[in-house]
């Protein structure tokens, strides 16, 4: 069984934990010789910061044109240039699939016939999991890789997503045909569920999953309790706290910068009364770090929030900005007593090492997950992410430490549970991609 994953951006440690936990449950409803292959726009870089997976680059990332591509992108037409690129390369494509190779090679070049090639021997191909379907990025691009795919008669279904709304986006007929041809569609949580409903997808294609990240949760013994922190005191139960802050300018309220640095002035706020109410340690650190081919970096983010700090307090604060795969920063993070977390994966990962967080929801993910963990209040939306909102809310985790802790250990393991239901789905599934295979 060959299976490609789409569309990843694994630069992102986020997005890597997803790999990661998707290439598990293919293990498991494949079995361990499933061969699984990432499609990256930075494979080469990715190829070297996950050596465990095998990683081709994607046909839809951004080229260098010739002279005459340079004109027309100069003059706003780029997206003819995106579209003539989609056209020749499913001729390319279905070309390759008939066997009139030397033929394909008049509209793709042989990196991408390779490629093409990877995904014609692919049984089937699983777009990634996260959040990149959402009116704040280019959705075209991965919409384009889905329209090859199924171009090329693959078979195509989507991990774990947030994703929508696409009622006010051209390309929403586009989508509708591609997830109403897709083999099933999985999703995170139920607004997602219902942005697909509401431009007719089918019911019974949409499934309701946790992140498949969650594949990477330690499991506990057999009658084993909740960890408990080593060093915590009755008077503050957390003396070690990670905090994970990111470049953020899509306030629901329009604020744009200034909504940035509301936000940054509510963590630093919270930062300098976790030392100096609970003399705790602090540590900012966070997945997307350390990384030279990546757009952004975490922790120089962080050195902005730690540069509004008092020098005393500051002078008790450490900037970690190394670089961890998602099985190092887990581990990392699972050293901690909490864990502050804006990057949602930062927070799914400190949660399969049995550390509770408070969370800072940038997009509307982090809130329904933590609606499934049933503790609904814990997420701070960004926008109220101030020294008040976020103090006032820390004082309540700890006032409930025992109740949100048990709750988060419980709800983290109904969901590593749950995830294991996807694994019948996509066996079950995989019987009828064999089937139509076999009557070819």
């Amino acid at each position: 069984m060959r299976v490609l994953v789409s569309t990843i951006v694994a630069l992102n440690p986020g997005d890597a934990a997803i790999l990661r936990g998707t290439e598990r449950l293919l293990q498991q409803a494949f079995g361990e010789s499933v061969e699984v292959v990432a499609v990256d726009k930075n494979a080469t870089a990715a190829s070297a910061l996950y050596p465990w997976m095998h990683f081709v680059p994607s046909l839809f990332a951004p080229r260098p044109r010739g002279g005459i591509g340079r004109t027309i992108t100069r003059l706003g037409y780029e997206h003819r240039l995106w579209r003539f690129d989609a056209w020749r390369l499913r001729w390319a494509g279905r070309l390759m699939q008939y066997g009139w190779h030397p033929v394909a090679a008049l509209f793709a070049a042989d990196g991408e016939r390779d490629v093409l090639a990877e995904y014609l021997r692919a049984d089937l191909v699983v777009a990634s999991g996260g959040t990149y379907l959402v009116p704040a990025y280019d959705t075209e691009s991965p919409l384009r890789d889905y329209e090859l795919t199924l171009a090329l008669d693959r078979p195509l279904a989507f991990m774990p997503q947030s994703m929508g709304p696409f009622t006010n986006t051209r390309l929403v007929k586009r989508f509708a045909d591609v997830f109403g041809r897709s083999r099933f569609v999985f999703v995170r949580d139920e607004q997602s569920r219902q942005h697909l409903e509401s431009i007719g997808v089918p019911a019974g294609r949409v499934r309701i999953v946790p992140d498949a990240a969650f594949a990477l949760a330690t499991r506990p013994s057999a009658g084993a309790t909740p960890r408990v922190p080593a060093v915590a005191s009755i008077a503050s139960p957390v003396r070690r706290v990670a905090i994970s802050v990111r470049e953020w300018k899509h306030f629901a309220d329009g604020s744009g910068d200034g909504g940035e640095d509301r936000y940054f002035a509510g963590v630093a706020a919270l930062a300098n009364w976790l030392v100096t109410t609970h003399d705790a340690e602090v540590t900012f650190l966070s997945s997307c770090q350390g990384i030279p081919d990546y757009w952004t970096d975490d922790a120089a983010t962080a050195r902005r929030v730690v540069a509004r700090l008092d020098p005393a307090v500051a002078a008790r604060v450490t900037v970690d900005g190394v670089f961890r795969d998602p099985a190092a920063l887990q581990a990392t993070l699972g050293t901690f007593d909490l864990v502050v977390a804006t990057r949602m994966h930062v927070a799914i990962l400190a949660l399969c090492a049995g550390c509770p967080v408070l969370p800072i929801a940038y997009e509307f993910k982090t809130t329904e997950l933590f609606k499934r963990l049933r503790l609904a209040w814990l997420a701070v939306p960004i926008e109220e992410a101030t020294a008040d909102g976020l103090i006032s809310r820390a004082e309540r985790l700890l006032r409930e430490w025992p109740a949100v802790r048990e709750t988060l250990a419980s709800g983290v393991q109904g969901l590593t549970e749950e995830l294991q239901s996807t694994v019948a789905v996509i066996r079950r599934f995989s019987g009828s991609i064999t089937g139509s295979e076999n009557s070819r």
